[in-house]
């Protein structure tokens, strides 16, 4: 099972490479 906070935080991460990309 993946957590949320795990999954958010993959999100948040990929989220912050494609802006300062």
């Amino acid at each position: 099972r993946l957590e949320p906070s795990s999954r958010v935080m993959l999100c948040w991460k990929a989220s912050k490479v494609t802006l300062r990309k």
